[in-house]
């Protein structure tokens, strides 16, 4: 995705965690978690978005992109539509975020929706961000 923002001419960062959770321990404690669940449902699902992509993942994301932003303020922070770590910067930056087009739904947000928002509130009580509850309401919202 990298190369694809820059190739439009957009600059864009590495942030977060890589695909593979970089060794970090709550990563792999959550991947273990996951043993022996059925590969699709509620259960999976739970681990697999909320605790994993609203999660740790987010958690990771939000302390490199306030570090970026010290470095360059941005007027927008453009985000993936099943990304969450711009929106809980951006929320704390005190700038918009987007997120291009619309999300196809993947999943059934229902039954993640408590998860997820105890997740995002996790992330947005980091230090530089303001835990306000309109702020995860409306990344909770995302379906």
């Amino acid at each position: 995705m990298l190369e694809s923002a820059e190739a439009l001419g957009f600059r864009a960062f590495e942030a977060g965690l890589s695909r593979d959770g970089d060794q970090d321990a709550e990563f792999l404690e959550i991947k273990r978690s996951a043993r022996g669940l059925p590969s699709a449902g509620v259960e999976m699902d739970r681990v697999a978005i909320a605790r994993t992509m609203y999660g740790v993942r987010t958690r990771r994301m939000v302390p490199d992109l306030l570090g970026l932003a010290r470095q360059w303020r941005p007027d927008v922070v453009v985000r993936d539509s099943y990304e969450a770590g711009g929106a809980v910067a951006a929320e704390a930056l005190g700038v918009p975020h987007a997120r291009p087009g619309q999300p196809t739904p993947l999943y059934d947000m229902a039954p993640l929706r408590a998860t997820s928002g105890r997740e995002l509130d996790r992330a947005a009580r980091r230090p530089g961000c303001r835990p306000t509850r309109s702020s995860t309401c409306s990344i909770a919202t995302c379906t």
